[in-house]
């Protein structure tokens, strides 16, 4: 039976894969990567947003404080959790969620990300709101839909478990400083926690973005992040690029980008995650948890 991890390309695409790998090569990009070499990219600001070439690191150096905040909220009683947040916000949450499903004993999360109304009712009719902990998710604090999701269950949670109760049943992530930061704190938010301003939204799967619904959820996170880190870049920042577990997922990537019309390119900054006209194909893009980038912050 054939490897589903594994795929044969046509032979003109896998010799120009194979030319890219001997490009970056050649030119050590991987090396130039971990350096931070804005050339790469456009030769801007970006290396003031790669935060996600080490948030592994980060992470696993700081599990416990997920490993805390997950087993408060089971111990709370929590039947569910349902994270409100849009875009980058809500992405990997969501994915994890159709991934894994339910996990025995730990909340069943669930993600909002429509303001449609009937998805508003729907996520609501899932829940059971004085059971539920609601994880409030925005980079920049500002944005209106999860503002106005949070407002409004605050307020259908105030009316379930009185205005003494409401904020102990949410948690708020953000990046340090935000007003959603000041809000959660100004009004007792049961736990807050925080991006990093150097990773932009549709990066941060494996920051508290994406990794704090995990905990809550029950997931092993530290396998999770272990698995990210054999992922990213194997063990070593030197390791060659045909050694790499990503290494011809990108190039293929690119290489195909090349080969579309010119009206349905596109090139991302990994500042943000948005998307530019052009798509020279130079972008070195090897994240993990990610599966695509779609245009936007949260």
């Amino acid at each position: 039976m054939p490897d589903p991890r594994t795929f044969t390309l046509p032979p003109d695409l896998d010799a120009a894969v194979s030319a890219t790998l001997r490009e970056w090569t050649q030119e050590r990009k991987v090396e130039r990567l971990w350096a931070r070499d804005a050339s790469l990219w456009t030769g801007g600001p970006e290396a003031s947003w790669l935060g996600w070439l080490e948030i592994v690191d980060q992470q696993l150096a700081r599990v416990d404080d997920l490993r805390r905040v997950a087993e408060d909220a089971r111990q709370a009683g929590f039947t569910h959790a349902l994270l409100l947040g849009m875009g980058g916000s809500s992405l990997c949450p969501e994915v994890l969620r159709m991934t894994f499903g339910t996990l025995r004993g730990w909340p069943d999360l669930s993600v909002l990300d429509s303001t449609d109304p009937a998805q508003v009712r729907a996520a609501e009719a899932r829940v059971d709101l004085g059971r539920t902990i609601f994880i409030v998710s925005s980079k920049s604090g500002t944005t209106l839909e999860p503002n106005i999701f949070k407002q409004y269950f605050f307020e259908r949670v105030r009316q379930r478990v009185g205005a003494g109760e409401a904020s102990s049943r949410f948690i708020a992530i953000t990046d340090p400083g935000s007003k959603l930061e000041h809000a959660a704190r100004a009004e007792g938010f049961r736990h807050v926690l925080f991006g990093l301003p150097s990773i932009g939204g549709r990066y941060s799967a494996l920051s508290d973005f994406g990794m704090g619904p995990a905990a809550i959820m029950g997931l092993d996170v530290p396998r999770l992040l272990d698995d990210a880190l054999e992922q990213r870049f194997g063990r070593h920042r030197l390791t060659p690029i045909r050694a790499l577990p990503c290494a011809r997922r990108r190039p293929v990537r690119a290489t195909g980008s090349r080969r579309r019309p010119a009206s349905r390119r596109s090139r991302t900054s990994p500042a943000s995650g948005t998307r530019s006209p052009t798509d020279r194909g130079r972008r070195p893009r090897c994240r993990t948890g990610e599966r695509s980038s779609q245009p936007g912050r949260t």
